[in-house]
């Protein structure tokens, strides 16, 4: 009896985590995917991500990325489905990644966003100063520049928006900055602001704003120049750990059926795999410091 436990008991596990993730990912995406299905494509079509177009058309496959997405993330279920019965400690794992990724998803593309912008801004301050000194009001050159596709051009695009509705300009302005803390927007709207108090010329204050984030681009660029060793370093610290257990349990069968069916090899795992991702966190935060 006690046999039989032990024996389901790793592969409840596995079934559980894997349901637990399948769940999650359903209730995070089911509700934006009716909306876009009943707005664009009916309710047959409309699921498929931009990411897996893109890999197919890059992959060469002639397949409809709309009909053969259903099919991709059936087999992956089942995939893992299988891990779950055959390896319950590795589908419990690989359950937490997937959970851990789609948690960590909307930070990245804020991150993404947020660097697009601050990438892209100067030049958009550059387009503003030129309109306002041919004679353009600010409210004026912001419409002009807020049909453009890139990040900055839709945020324009909410701030003509807001005052269109009656927003004050500087007040939508400074809820832009809100939305894009550390990307330059704040100087924006304090250079801006300081200007339209004081009767100074709005132009030349983005234009200083626009020459001052050039320079401040220049200097994050050679500071990550510099530290791409350290980050290096890092990642081979990270990774060297995981190989070597990858390739001893590889080696030698008893280590891996230690690791993988034991409960004293699941807690080695569990805790080596928590300190290495500890110092990796701890040696990002470190470089991200200087960067």
């Amino acid at each position: 009896m006690s046999d039989g436990f032990t024996s389901f008991g790793p592969t409840a596990i596995g079934l559980l985590s894997w349901s637990l993730a399948a769940l999650s990912l359903r209730a995070r995406s089911l509700d934006a995917s009716i909306r876009v299905r009943g707005r664009l494509w009916g309710p047959e079509r409309g699921g498929a991500p931009a990411w897996f177009g893109t890999a197919l058309r890059r992959a060469e496959i002639g397949w409809d990325h709309e009909v053969a997405w259903p099919w991709v993330r059936r087999g992956a279920v089942a995939v893992g489905l299988v891990v779950a019965f055959a390896a319950p400690v590795l589908g419990a794992l690989l359950a937490g990644v997937i959970l851990a990724a789609r948690m960590a998803r909307p930070r990245v593309l804020r991150g993404r966003e947020a660097s697009a912008c601050t990438a892209a801004l100067p030049g958009m301050l550059e387009l503003l100063s030129a309109s306002m000194a041919s004679g353009s009001s600010l409210a004026q050159a912001i419409d002009d520049a807020s049909g453009r596709s890139d990040v900055v051009g839709k945020d324009l695009a909410m701030v003509a928006a807001q005052h269109h509705r009656g927003t004050g300009l500087q007040e939508a302005l400074d809820r832009w900055a809100e939305r894009r803390p550390g990307t330059g927007v704040d100087l924006v709207a304090d250079a801006l602001a300081l200007a339209g108090s004081s009767g100074g010329s709005q132009a030349r204050a983005l234009q200083g704003v626009g020459d001052t984030l050039r320079e401040r681009e220049a200097l994050a660029r050679e500071v990550r120049a510099l530290a791409s060793q350290a980050q290096m370093s890092a990642a081979v610290l990270v990774c060297t750990p995981i190989g070597f257990a990858a390739v001893v349990a590889a080696l030698d069968p008893r280590v891996g059926a230690f690791l993988l069916t034991t409960p004293l090899g699941w807690s080695c795992v569990t805790l080596g795999l928590s300190l290495d991702l500890a110092g990796g966190w701890w040696m990002r935060h470190q470089v991200g410091r200087v960067a």
